[in-house]
């Protein structure tokens, strides 16, 4: 009889579960929006193609721009990595053109620039 009754109430509403914020780690701050994109996943593409994680509408940004890598260096600390993935107007870190296809390690506060589009790298503070 418990089961009946049971059954005969209203279900709830399925519930929803938000990725949590401790697997975010790092974020990039748009400079002239103040912006916030996480970096919460092992690769992030960038780029003017909708099928980027991070799309840019900007056209100096070639359609597959640039990607950012997570990893662990050899202490076990995460660090992420930029990589140009041979774009036609080139990827900036504090000012320097990357060179195509070799990673740069990224430290905090260090400045991308995309195209026209201007980020600051910032890690996620420890809980």
């Amino acid at each position: 009889m418990y089961l009946t009754r049971f059954r005969d109430k209203p279900g709830l509403a399925p519930t929803i579960i938000a990725q949590p914020v401790d697997k975010i780690q790092a974020h990039l701050v748009h400079n002239a929006s103040g912006a916030t994109f996480n970096l919460s996943g092992n690769i992030c593409t960038i780029g003017r193609e909708p099928s980027n994680t991070l799309v840019l509408d900007d056209g100096l940004s070639s359609r597959y721009h640039a990607q950012i890598t997570q990893s662990r260096d050899t202490q076990g600390q995460l660090q992420y990595q930029l990589i140009d993935v041979g774009s036609s107007n080139g990827t900036f870190v504090n000012g320097q053109q990357l060179t195509p296809h070799q990673p740069c390690t990224l430290t905090p506060g260090n400045s991308i620039r995309i195209g026209n589009q201007e980020w600051t790298f910032r890690p996620h503070p420890p809980a």
